[in-house]
């Protein structure tokens, strides 16, 4: 494993090389997936992808449409009858069409979120429809790969959430292991600092324990400080800008020999950007590489 790629999603970190752009698809439909919607209508990600074709991209890739409002288990029923394999094959073409260099493909990412999606998921469907569609997937985007282009399976979990071994499909359909792992902790009370990092470096510790244990890299998919919001209990609190949080990540994946790290720079009214936490971004920016 070379060295840790470092990025984000959503507005651009000042003072930073990009060398990982990350983004979504949507999954409303199963068009949506076919046609690999949201990436080509994704700005910041063409124009990233456009002067800049020889690196990487973080996608977020849904296994089942599964902000359709079917019932979860039912869409994976249809995955495992077969009722969608062009749907992957076309996928798979059009990540290899719209992708850089190098992509990595977190499919269905955050499975295991508390309450739901992962209270809605039955985890032998979840698994036999991984099993369908990654070998379908694969196979597309071969068709339409330039010369070493690649796809990496990831495998991406939330850090606050429900078991997320139970959802593991195997090792032969995962490339890589990856968390979504925020500054945060489920609960009614806001935690202290040390109750943050403690949790933190436990949920980073497993996860590269279990890559090593399975042979696979590891990575972290979305990361970001998180506010403290009252108003919703219980939910997940953070401690707002919080640059020990940036070093223990920034720890993590040297000794671990991460693979990347992709930011979510994007406020959603919890998630803090780097704009709303100007220590933290001082010293993501002391950790980065320097654009």
């Amino acid at each position: 494993m070379g060295r840790t790629l470092v990025g984000w999603s959503g507005a651009p970190i000042p003072g930073v090389d990009q060398q990982i752009v990350g983004t979504w698809m949507a999954r409303t439909t199963w068009d949506n997936l076919a046609g690999g919607q949201w990436l080509a209508a994704n700005a910041d990600f063409t124009a990233y992808v456009a002067a800049h074709p020889d690196r990487s991209a973080d996608v977020g890739v849904p296994l089942v449409p599964h902000d359709s409002g079917q019932p979860l288990d039912d869409l994976l029923d249809e995955v495992i009858a077969g009722a969608h394999d062009t749907v992957y094959l076309a996928l798979g073409q059009q990540l290899a069409k719209l992708g850089p260099a190098t992509v990595y493909a977190r499919l269905w990412w955050e499975m295991n979120m508390r309450p739901a999606p992962a209270d809605q998921i039955d985890r032998g469907k979840f698994r036999a429809a991984w099993a369908r569609a990654v070998p379908i997937l694969r196979a597309g985007f071969t068709i339409a790969a330039r010369p070493g282009q690649r796809l990496r399976i990831v495998f991406c979990p939330l850090t606050d959430g429900a078991d997320w071994t139970a959802f593991w499909p195997g090792d032969t359909l995962v490339d890589m292991v990856a968390l979504d792992a925020y500054g945060a902790m489920w609960g009614a009370v806001q935690p202290d600092a040390a109750a943050l990092l403690a949790s933190l470096t436990g949920a980073l510790g497993k996860l590269a324990a279990f890559g090593r244990a399975h042979g696979k890299p590891v990575a972290i998919g979305e990361w970001a400080n998180w506010s403290n919001p009252l108003s919703r209990t219980p939910t997940s609190r953070g401690l707002g800008d919080f640059p020990d949080y940036i070093d223990a990540v920034f720890d993590w994946a040297q000794a671990s020999r991460a693979a990347y790290l992709c930011y979510f720079n994007i406020g959603d009214g919890t998630g803090l950007t780097m704009a709303q936490t100007p220590l933290s971004l001082a010293r993501f920016q002391s950790r980065a590489p320097a654009a």
